[in-house]
């Protein structure tokens, strides 16, 4: 049996749980200190004005949405006929003859990879991950990260019993 190949990339971990605990939980806490201290200790200085506030509990909102999709994210590694996708929890096995589809967002900067099964899995019917980070390059932002044909390849290459690597 082949060795098992990782797509995801090594900061999916600290993407999936680190950073949100500390955008929600830090920043939480320290955005919610300022909104209650700047109104008990008006005797230290000048009270925060109340848009500066609002736009604190905002900012805290939107960035603590966009560390809640991250939690999606999963490990994903591969070998010549089966997809290991784990939550850090639990991990599962699916045959690359599973897969239906898998695309990328390349809008976002860890241009996140969707695969698609035929049948529902233990984490549903699509899984998301996010593959190893590239320098940036200006002159093929629009191509697709290298994983996503590599995983095209290896479905393809599954279903039609293929042996080439």
């Amino acid at each position: 049996m082949k060795l098992k190949h990782t797509l995801s990339s090594r900061q999916t971990f600290f993407a999936k749980v680190v950073s949100p605990a500390v955008w929600i939980g830090g920043v939480g806490v320290l955005t919610l200190w300022l909104l209650v201290a700047s109104n008990t200790s008006r005797d230290r200085g000048i009270p925060l004005p109340a848009e500066v506030k609002w736009l604190l509990l905002a900012l805290w909102l939107a960035g603590s949405a966009f560390a809640l999709s991250s939690i999606r994210f999963k490990r994903v590694r591969m070998d010549e006929h089966t997809l290991h996708i784990s939550n850090y929890l639990t991990e599962i096995e699916v045959p690359l003859a599973d897969v239906t589809a898998v695309h990328e967002n390349c809008w976002l900067r860890t241009h996140p990879v969707t695969i698609e099964f035929r049948r529902h899995t233990t984490f549903g019917d699509r899984v998301v991950f996010m593959p190893t980070v590239r320098w940036w390059r200006w002159s093929r932002w629009w191509a697709p990260h290298p994983v996503v044909p590599e995983i095209r390849s290896a479905t393809d290459r599954v279903r039609h019993g293929g042996s080439r690597a």
